[in-house]
Order: structure tokens, then C-alpha cells, then sequence
């Protein structure tokens, strides 16, 4: 693009420094909205194994970039932007003048991405940018090109200084023309060439080179010369629009966008012969615009652009190196006032969101600032223009201060003057007294100074709470200076009521534990301390021996080791200094497990249980016992059994479950706050046997006026213990004491009881006793009346339907009936009779009497008593079995034979006998093998045996015990 004729320089405008020459690798133009989210959205990673490098290069030469990744980490394949500057993407730029390629190593993972740049121009120095992605991960690297001219050689011969030194004349470089580059250039390059020559207004030069474009120039006859199609200049200078016309007197009309122009001091409008001019003094960016010179319906069109030269640096950064706290302003000037820079921290762009950091501008000068410098705050700090950049490295030290003088302790009686002092190097330094770890406030007694370098704290009329450790802190620095306060005063033993301690002088120590009371001791100067025992002051205790004292400072130890119940009792510590004396009295309380139960016995027995009872211990061992433990085994076995797991309160206990016709021992423990005492003697062995239950269906044989005779049946279940015989017992219609009829045990199911008072009601009751004691009495369902015997009775027979009497006042309790007839049943009653007259009620014969014709005889088969005896039989056999471990099972079979066989049951064929988790039921034969809580190690092959004279027979199942777990799902 032409540049106006008349355009000249700027004043002062001078050469910029070598390191304002480079190129800037960013730009004041922000990143395009969807590239700056996708930036956000991405982590920082490092992922080159290969950066591409910085490097110069010679102007026509081929230049290679190459940078590589390893994707062995990656879960997608990752993709490459090759940038310039900030924004521009190389991508688009691909073709004679840039190449790129891409090759991936199956082997190793590793992608390789190279850059090829064909004959480097100038206009490919600058800085650069290599991104990598990869779904949630990016990296990134910059590298900057540098050009520089092709070397002309090395002149032969001796070099001539002065010819050198002689002013040169100045050679104008040609500037580009950014018009004619616009409209050869392809769309994808517009705003590259617009960044490149400053072009601003992008859009507008867009439209207007489209329109441009469309016009076609036509021959005119009002103009010999017309303007060029498009000028540009730079901000500031002044530009001269000409034409030439063929009428010298023609009127022309210049305008601006459509708008005519006027004549102006921005505005000069000439016109000399046939040349008309417009000059535009100052160019701005409004002078940015369409030109028109209007020759009747003739035109003359141009374009004007404007130019914003590069802004350089001009003044470059200091370094600076201070201390941590200190105020850090980095300044720089630039070429152009106003113009936009941008600030980095490393590798970091510093924005204006962080309170850190205060950026300011001053005409020419951009200022960073950081009003206090900590360690973080070291590195490198850039500024960037869109023509330069420089540098500058912030060094930050930690302030020290030395203490020139500390403080001391001090000692003091009351009502005098305490001074603390200290002296630091820094006489800016401030910092705060504290008290233990309070801060100290003044007032009328408390007095703090800042005098130059020297710190004071002063307390008038010392009293004895103001003793204690004080502290001065510099602020700003981690560093404390401490005294100490010491007070004068009498002895004073502080004793700690918390811990071991019930009350405030008493304190309970476990029998066998170690006893170590430390008692802080007060008083200046340090005091002597006494420890002793009871009454007697004079005796005290070494610093040696089981029970011993020790001494720190401002404490003092009593220790016992391996507390016993002698050393319970009260103890004396007396502590003195020349201020006077202090006294304190401790109580030691011994506490110790409670004795051993005594007097366990056995008082009643039952089938599977038993009752026990025993005394409460001598000495609970100063703690109340809380409860019981027992235990139990089997006579002549080591192994002893819990029956009870929470303590149980009482002195009499019932244990159950145990097998009937088994020796067991019992023993028990005490329980108190401590723990469990050692176990009772062992009681006397007994044996769980069960009484048999009540006797059968008793009932009334027969009836006097002094006896009565009854009749029962064995009971149902005799038990292991067996059947001693039976006793009879009875008593009055409405008493309740019942008399024993019989003075010995009666074997026989029948008895008579004899002398009872005639015709009273009677109660009888019979109960079996055992070695285990009686039964549950049986007994009639209403009272039996003794009375005599009436003195007549009438018997008489019934035939089909009518009654004959046969006897009458038959004074007898049996006769003979005759005449009667063969072939016949009859049926009998029987009245009694007195001079009353007879009974209402009759007794009815129990069976009736059938007579036999003659000649006919029944000779029965003689009565051959069976064999009962056989070899034992099972009936029923053992089925395999799953279970679940925990849960008590049960297996069952069923036997028969005679005698009676003996049983045994085996697991693994091992006996079961002594084994107190197994317990062998047999009931009518049927034998069962209950197995409490079994356990996985308790499966395997059971086997019972049944054993009589006769023979033997097996059976066998298997038994499965499967953990729960495996039973439960798993969610």
C-alpha cells in the first residue's frame, strides 16, 4: 500500500532498546471465548517427553520444531495446536511456506508432531506456543524464533575504525503495503496481517475491501489522474490525498464516508492549476475512512488507514532485593501513553482480581506494586508490550533481630518494684508483654515503655498474683524473650483432689498397683518437705525402698510400690522454708479383691438341676462385692464349665441343664468394683436325680366302718433314681394337715388304712418316693365316707326286661342264685335295706352271668408264654444332617430289644460319654442326641451302638456344621 508522499516522521521518535525489538509472545487481544473455557476446564500436566526448542534462524532457511508425548498414561489420543502469540493458530497456515507432520511408535506409545517453517522471513520471528490435550489434561510450551539477516562475510584485510565511525547516510526501508498484501491474501490470513501492521478496525477494512473489490475502474473524463485505491499512515503523522483534473477551473467536493468535508486547520483543502489536494494534519483513528474527490458525477474513491505504531519499551525493569514485609515497585515506561502491557509472574499472568498486587499507570509509566514482599513473592517478573518485553528478579531475605540484651528472673518480696527489661537491635520494632500466655494490659500499678531500642515492663507494689512467667514478642519475628516473677513466700502444699482421689484427703489404691502421689510444693525460697506415717512426725521415709519419696522442683513424690493392705492408713507431708511451715494429712485406702465364698453345698437336687448355697466372703476387700461367678465339672474331670457370665447377685442359685444320674462339683467366685476373688472350695459331689411323677389311678377297693383299702398304679416316669416304695396319707373333710397311715415305705400297689373314725368324709393321697424324695401326691376325686354296714340288702335278676327278686333280708354280702334257666344271660342288683326301708340307689353287677347248656364244653389251648427277649433292633435309623453353626441341633433314631440294651453314642469314634455338650436322651427307646451350640470342629461321622446279651446293633449318620457367613449373601 502507498504511503502519502508528504508523510514525515515524528520528533523525538528514536530507536527502541535491542531487547524492546523482540516480538511479544502475547497480544492486548483477549482469547476467543470458546478457546478460554476450554482452557479453564483443563489440569496443567506435564506430558512432553520432548519440548520444542528457542532458536535463530537465518533468513531463506528451513527451520524444524519437533516435540514428543508419551501416551502410555493417556486414556485418549491427545491433539496439538501450534500457535503464535496468544491466539493465532498455525493450523490454518498450512501449505508451501509451513508443513506439518505427525508419527506414532506403536512400540513405545510416543507421538511425534514436527513444524517445519520453508525459508524463514523476518516476519516469522516472534514467540510461540506448542499445546497438548488430552480429554482432562493438557501441557504446554513455548519457544521464541528469532531471524537475522544472511552473513555477508568477513572483509579481507585491516579494518578502518574511523570510516567506520563517520555518519552514514540513513536508507528509508520500503514499508510494506498492507492493501495490496490484503487483497492477495486468503481469508484465513486477515488477522494475522491485521496484528501484524496494527490494524484496528478489522470488520470495517473487511467490508470496505469487499466492496472495493466489486468496483471496476471505468475511464473518466473529468480526471487525467486519479487517487490510488487505497493509502495508509501511520497515528500522528499527516497524509496528502491528490488528484488531477482536466478542467483547471473545475469545483471539486471532497468527502469523508458520504459526508462532505470543509475546510479546516485538520482539513486543508488546495487547489493549484489542475491539481486539487486534501490534507489531513494529525491522523487519528477517526480519520480512519472512505475517500471521495466529486467532479459533477464523476468520483475519485481511496481508502485511509490508520496505523498505531508498535509500542516499545523504553525504560526496562530493576531488580530488586529486599527484605520480608518491605514495599516492591517495578516500574517501566513505554513509547506510547495509554498503551495496554501485560505483567507475569513466571510462568503466571498476574490479574487485577488479587488484592496482592496494585497495578498503576502515569503517562509513560506502568507501575507493578507489592506493598509486602514474603518468600513466596521470589522469581522473575515480565512485562509485555506488543513490541517488547524485559524482565526483572525479586529477591526477598528474612528480616532478623538480635536480641542485645535479655531478660532476667527476678525475685521479690511484696509491696516492692519489679523491672523487666530487654534491649533488640531494631528500634522500629514494636511487640506485647504477656503473663503466662495473657497478654499484659497497663495500668495504675503496670507500666509499659518504648524507649529508642529498650522495652520495659514495670510493676509497682508486687503482689502475689502477679508472679508467673513473662514474655516479650517482637512483632513481626518469631521470637520470644521469658523471666521469671519469683514472689517470696511461706510454704503451701497444693494438693490435686482429681484422679485416684474419692474426697479431697483420701485416695484409693488397687492391692498389687503402684501408688505415686506427686504434691506440688510453693513457697521462696524452695521449701524442705517431710512425708510420714500416722501420729509419729518423727519417723519418715527414705529416697529409697519399696516405700520411698522423691524430690523435683516444686514437687515432691510419694511412692509405694506394689501396694499391700498393711500400708492403708494415714500419712503426713509437712513442708518448711524460713518463711513458715504448711501441714497436709492424706488417707490411703488399700482396695484388694474380695475372699473366697465358703460353705458351697448342695441343697436339693432335681432331674437336670440342682439348688446351691453358699456364705457371702469374710473380706469384700474394701469394695462391695457386686456379685457371683460359678462353675461347675463332673466328678474326676479337669475341665470346668461357666454357668453364668453376668454377675449374679444372690447367695442361692439353681444350675440346670446337667445330666441326670452324673457326680458334679461346684465352686464360685466373689465380684467386686476390683475384680474376681479366687474360687471356693470345691462342694461335696451330687448327683441331679429327679423324683418319679405321681402314682396312677388311684381308687377305693373296699370299705369298712374303721378300714379302707385302696388300689393304684405304678407312675408313668420313675427316672433314674428308681422306685423306694410308696406312702399313703389322709385327712378330714376340710382339714388340712394330712396323716401318715403307713410307718414303712409300701412296695405293693395296694394297701389298707386301718382305725379310721366311722362315718367321717376322708381325703386319701398316695406319692412314690425315691432316693430324690416324694413325688406329686395323687389322690380321689371326692372324700370316701367310713360307715358301717347296713343290716339287710335284697339282690335282685333281670330277664329281657323285668326284675325278679330271688333274696330278701340276706343279711350276707354274697349268695347263690338258682332256678335259673339254661341258655339264658342274666344281670343283678343288689339293695340295701334298713327298718327305714331300702336304698333308693342299687349296685348294678359288673358282668353279667351267661348258663351254659349241658354238653357243650370250650377246652381252651394250654397258655404258652411268649419270648419276649431279642437282640437289640434299630427300627429307626440315623438320617445325615446340615446345620448352622451356633444353633443347638438335635439327632433321633428309635431301637427295640430285650433286656434292655445299652447305649453308646461315638463321634469319630470316639465315645461321647464324658462330653458335658452332649446330651443322650432315651425314652421308650427312642434315643436322641441333643448337641448344644455346635461349632464347626464338632461335624463328623456320630455312630450309636445298641448293646444287650443277646447281640448288638450300629447305625451311622454324617452330620454337616456350616459357618453362617457362608450362609448369609453378601451384599
Amino acid at each position: 500500500m502507498p504511503e502519502a508522499a508528504d508523510a514525515v516522521k515524528p520528533e523525538g521518535e528514536g530507536e527502541a532498546p535491542a531487547e524492546a525489538e523482540e516480538k511479544t509472545a502475547e497480544d492486548d487481544e483477549p482469547l476467543p471465548e470458546g478457546e478460554e473455557g476450554a482452557h479453564q476446564s483443563q489440569e496443567i500436566t506435564g506430558l512432553f517427553l520432548q519440548h520444542p526448542e528457542t532458536t535463530v534462524a537465518i533468513t531463506g532457511t528451513d527451520i524444524v520444531f519437533t516435540a514428543k508425548v508419551d501416551s502410555t498414561t493417556l486414556s485418549r489420543k491427545p491433539t496439538i495446536k501450534w500457535l503464535k502469540g496468544k491466539w493465532l493458530d498455525l493450523g490454518s497456515k498450512a501449505g508451501k511456506h509451513m508443513q506439518f507432520k505427525e508419527t506414532f511408535d506403536r512400540a513405545t506409545k510416543i507421538y511425534t508432531w514436527d513444524m517445519k517453517i520453508i525459508k524463514v522471513v523476518p516476519g516469522d520471528a516472534g514467540a510461540y506456543r506448542c499445546e497438548v490435550t488430552s480429554k482432562d489434561k493438557c501441557d504446554s510450551s513455548a519457544f521464541d524464533i528469532s531471524v537475522e539477516g544472511e552473513d555477508a562475510g568477513e572483509d579481507e584485510g585491516s579494518l578502518d575504525f574511523s570510516a567506520l565511525l563517520k555518519k552514514k547516510p540513513v536508507v528509508d526501508e520500503e514499508k510494506a503495503d498492507v492493501w495490496e498484501i490484503l487483497k492477495n491474501a486468503q481469508p484465513s490470513e486477515y488477522e494475522k496481517i491485521a496484528f501484524e501492521y496494527g490494524i484496528t478496525d478489522l470488520r470495517g477494512l473487511l467490508k470496505r475491501l469487499k466492496k472495493m473489490k466489486t468496483v471496476e475502474p471505468k475511464h473518466s473524463d473529468a480526471f487525467l489522474k486519479r487517487m490510488e485505491s487505497a493509502y495508509s499512515v501511520d497515528k500522528g503523522k499527516k497524509i496528502v490525498l491528490q488528484v488531477e483534473v482536466v478542467d483547471p477551473n473545475a469545483q471539486v467536493k471532497w468527502l469523508k464516508n458520504g459526508q462532505e468535508i470543509k475546510s479546516s486547520a485538520k482539513y486543508i483543502i488546495e487547489s493549484v492549476g489542475n491539481i486539487r489536494t486534501l490534507t489531513i494534519n494529525k491522523c487519528s483513528l477517526a480519520d480512519d475512512a472512505a475517500y471521495e474527490c466529486v467532479i459533477g458525477e464523476e468520483k475519485s474513491f481511496t481508502e485511509v488507514f490508520v496505523k498505531e505504531p508498535p509500542v516499545t519499551i523504553t525504560k526496562l525493569l530493576d531488580d530488586y532485593h529486599v527484605v520480608v514485609g518491605e514495599r516492591v515497585e517495578f516500574e517501566v515506561e513505554v513509547s506510547v501513553e495509554g498503551a495496554h502491557v501485560n505483567w507475569m509472574f513466571e510462568d503466571q499472568e498476574l490479574s487485577r482480581d488479587t488484592h496482592k498486587y496494585r497495578f498503576k499507570k502515569d503517562g509513560l509509566k506502568h507501575m507493578l506494586i507489592i506493598q509486602e514482599a514474603t518468600l513466596d513473592d521470589i522469581g522473575m517478573y515480565w512485562c509485555f508490550t506488543n513490541g517488547g518485553r524485559t524482565k526483572g528478579e525479586l529477591e526477598v531475605e528474612e528480616k532478623e533481630l538480635e536480641v542485645l540484651q535479655n531478660i532476667a528472673d527476678l525475685t521479690v518480696k511484696a509491696e516492692d518494684q519489679a523491672m523487666f527489661k530487654c534491649e533488640v537491635s531494631d528500634e522500629k520494632v514494636t511487640g506485647k508483654w504477656l503473663k503466662d500466655g495473657v497478654e499484659v494490659l497497663p495500668s495504675s500499678r503496670i507500666k509499659l515503655t518504648h524507649i529508642g531500642r529498650i522495652h520495659r515492663l514495670t510493676i509497682d507494689d508486687v503482689k502475689p498474683e502477679d508472679a508467673g512467667d513473662y514474655t516479650f514478642i517482637p512483632d513481626g519475628y518469631a521470637l520470644s524473650l521469658s523471666a521469671k516473677l519469683n514472689f517470696l513466700e511461706p510454704p503451701k502444699i497444693h494438693l490435686d483432689t482429681t484422679g485416684n482421689m474419692v474426697s479431697q484427703n483420701t485416695i484409693i489404691v488397687v492391692a498389687g498397683n503402684k501408688l505415686r502421689l506427686d504434691v506440688e510444693i510453693s513457697g521462696e525460697p524452695p521449701p524442705t518437705v517431710v512425708w510420714a506415717k500416722g501420729d509419729t512426725v518423727g519417723t519418715s521415709y527414705t529416697v529409697e525402698g519399696r516405700v520411698r519419696t522423691e524430690s523435683r522442683k516444686d514437687l515432691s513424690c510419694f511412692v509405694i510400690e506394689g501396694a499391700e493392705r498393711e500400708d492403708e492408713g494415714n500419712y503426713t507431708i509437712i513442708v518448711t522454708n524460713p518463711a513458715g511451715e504448711d501441714k497436709a494429712h492424706l488417707l490411703v485406702k488399700i482396695v484388694d479383691v474380695p475372699d473366697c465364698p465358703e460353705n458351697v453345698k448342695c441343697t436339693s437336687v432335681g432331674e437336670d438341676c440342682a439348688t446351691m448355697v453358699w456364705d457371702p466372703p469374710k473380706f469384700d476387700g474394701g469394695a462391695p462385692v457386686t456379685g457371683y461367678l460359678m462353675e461347675r465339672k463332673k466328678k474326676g474331670s479337669t475341665r470346668w464349665t461357666k454357668l453364668n457370665f453376668d454377675v449374679y447377685e444372690g447367695v442361692t442359685y439353681e444350675a440346670k441343664r446337667m445330666i441326670e444320674g452324673v457326680l458334679y462339683e461346684m465352686r464360685v467366685y466373689a465380684v467386686n468394683g476390683i475384680g474376681m476373688s479366687q474360687p471356693s472350695l470345691n462342694s461335696k459331689p451330687f448327683m441331679p436325680i429327679a423324683a418319679t411323677s405321681e402314682p396312677l389311678g388311684l381308687k377305693v377297693h373296699d370299705v369298712t366302718d374303721t378300714t379302707c383299702t385302696l388300689k393304684w398304679l405304678a407312675p408313668e416316669k420313675i427316672g433314674a433314681g428308681g422306685l423306694d416304695g410308696y406312702v399313703i396319707e389322709y385327712c378330714k373333710e376340710g382339714d388340712t394337715e394330712w396323716v401318715v397311715a403307713n410307718t414303712e415305705l409300701v412296695e405293693r400297689q395296694t394297701y389298707t388304712v386301718r382305725n379310721l373314725p366311722t362315718a367321717e368324709k376322708i381325703n386319701f393321697r398316695v406319692v412314690a418316693v425315691n432316693i430324690a424324695g416324694r413325688s406329686p401326691p395323687t389322690g380321689l376325686s371326692q372324700p370316701v365316707t367310713i360307715r358301717e354296714i347296713v343290716g339287710e340288702f335284697s339282690v335282685a335278676r333281670r330277664n329281657r326286661t323285668e326284675w325278679f327278686t330271688i333274696y330278701e333280708h340276706n343279711r350276707r354280702t354274697n349268695c347263690t342264685a338258682s332256678d335259673l334257666i339254661m341258655g339264658n344271660e342274666y344281670m343283678f342288683r343288689v339293695f340295701s335295706e334298713n327298718l327305714v326301708g331300702k336304698s333308693e340307689d342299687f349296685c348294678l353287677s359288673k358282668d353279667t352271668a351267661i348258663i351254659p347248656k349241658i354238653g357243650l364244653e370250650y377246652n381252651p389251648p394250654p397258655f404258652k408264654e411268649k419270648d419276649m427277649q431279642s437282640a437289640p433292633k434299630f427300627i429307626q435309623p440315623l438320617l445325615d444332617r446340615s446345620v448352622v453353626a451356633g444353633y443347638s441341633t438335635a439327632i433321633s433314631c428309635a431301637v427295640r430289644g430285650f433286656p434292655k440294651p445299652k447305649i453308646r453314642w461315638l463321634r469319630n469314634k470316639i465315645p461321647l460319654d464324658e462330653n458335658p455338650r452332649f446330651l443322650m436322651q432315651n425314652n421308650q427307646g427312642v434315643l436322641t442326641l441333643n448337641i448344644r451350640k455346635p461349632s464347626q470342629y464338632d461335624g463328623g461321622k456320630f455312630t450309636c451302638k445298641a448293646i444287650n446279651s443277646l447281640g448288638e446293633d450300629v447305625v451311622e449318620c454324617t452330620l454337616l456344621v456350616r459357618d453362617i457367613f457362608n450362609i448369609i449373601p453378601q451384599s
